[in-house]
């Protein structure tokens, strides 16, 4: 497929400036309700974490660990949350910084709508369904997650390969293992196997040594200070997912990560293994598909997903939706694991008397829902379990037929 890399004419830079308006203008619009319905307070569990990261974002080089998160997240988030605290409070210094991420993440993934798809009528709905599914301004304004920045990521690799800057985004998607998500290492591997350019030792080593030297560092560091392994030590409850370990009885947290570690990784090989098999064309729709499939089945298999672990994966699934039904279907995958987080903490809330930002919530469900949040909780599970295992079954299914 010949790839678009002319640079965006004054039509398309209106198109294109008009997504990131509208994103950026709803999530501020979003956040200052938000604000004023919980009064500031806040709801979630992470943010002091994030902000621990964020005022220290070299500490782990250092030998003081700051969380499990890769060791340069704090770089990418420190230099707007760190000026911004002071002149606001935590509560809205890393929600604006992860709405300029998401912004910046539309911007990305219109760079590569424009050189995917010619008709405008099929990038604006792309478009629309980036701004307006729940995943997104969930994940960035209500529950600040630093996904968001993996997600910019994502999108920046898909707009490389859709413009053929085949070196750049095999660095861009290494730096993102570094500085946004574990899981990035998902595209990464892909891009080392079946990229079309140079050969598999050339783009191992590219794209893996950075990588090791900035973890043999940080491990030297915090073992010096006797601080521990990053991500080594991680092993959350089961009962904190959104798919369908938790579902299951209960099962100790350490069984649970290494089953279920084992079983993601040769789910997640299978879309890997069959484009391997293929002629080696690898254009942006191919890439986009393979990634979803492979992000899917980590997300069906693995014991610890959350939520916003979904909207990694957004920019690549809808690159290559086809329908009106696949988009209702990507809504319905975007709206149900926040649903399962929804329902889980106003069952938390009830049962154990929390108090805080999570109390408006509570009431407000209290006052239009009559039936009891555990059961659709369950409800809420099983159709995330299901709805992941769908769309990489069928993502899988178009790796697997992708023309000789």
């Amino acid at each position: 497929m010949a790839q678009s890399t002319q640079t965006p004419q004054p039509a398309d830079l209106r198109e294109g400036l008009g997504l990131v308006g509208l994103m950026a203008a709803s999530r501020v619009t979003l956040l200052l309700l938000l604000g004023w319905l919980v009064k500031g307070k806040e709801f979630t569990d992470d943010v002091f974490m994030h902000m621990a990261r964020v005022r220290a974002p070299f500490q782990m080089f250092t030998g003081v660990r700051t969380s499990h998160q890769p060791p340069l997240l704090g770089v990418f988030e420190a230099p707007l949350a760190y000026p911004l605290q002071m002149f606001v409070s935590d509560f809205y210094a890393i929600r604006i910084t992860y709405l300029a991420y998401e912004t910046l993440a539309a911007w990305f993934f219109w760079l590569a709508l424009r050189a995917l798809l010619p008709q405008a009528r099929e990038r604006r709905r792309a478009a629309a369904a980036f701004v307006l599914l729940p995943i997104g301004w969930m994940t960035s304004v209500v529950m600040a997650q630093d996904e968001v920045v993996a997600t910019a990521f994502l999108a920046a690799v898909l707009w490389l390969l859709a413009t053929r800057r085949l070196w750049a985004a095999l660095a861009v998607c290494s730096l993102a293992v570094l500085s946004a998500k574990i899981f990035m290492m998902i595209p990464l591997v892909a891009l080392v196997l079946l990229l079309p350019v140079g050969n598999l030792v050339t783009r191992g080593l590219a794209a893996f040594v950075p990588i090791g030297l900035v973890y043999a560092w940080t491990l030297f560091a915090l073992a010096r200070q006797h601080q521990g392994a990053p991500l080594a030590d991680f092993a959350p409850n089961a009962d904190f997912g959104v798919n369908g370990w938790v579902l299951l009885p209960a099962i100790p947290p350490a069984t649970a990560r290494t089953i279920s570690s084992a079983l993601a990784v040769v789910g997640g090989m299978v879309p890997l293994a069959l484009a391997w098999l293929r002629p080696k064309t690898f254009d942006v729709r191919a890439a986009a598909t393979l990634f979803g499939a492979m992000f899917f089945w980590v997300l069906f298999l693995f014991y610890h997903v959350n939520p916003d672990y979904y909207l990694i994966v957004y920019p690549a699934l809808l690159l290559v939706l086809r329908s009106r039904t696949e988009l209702a279907l990507a809504a319905a995958m975007a709206t149900a694991p926040y649903a399962v987080n929804f329902f889980y903490g106003v069952d938390t809330a009830e049962r154990y008397h929390t108090h805080g930002g999570k109390e408006v919530f509570v009431k407000i469900y209290q006052m239009f829902v009559p039936v009891a949040p555990a059961l659709l909780l369950q409800i809420a599970l099983w159709a995330t379990t299901l709805l992941t295992l769908a769309i990489a079954l069928e993502l899988t299914r178009r790796v697997a037929q992708r023309p000789r």
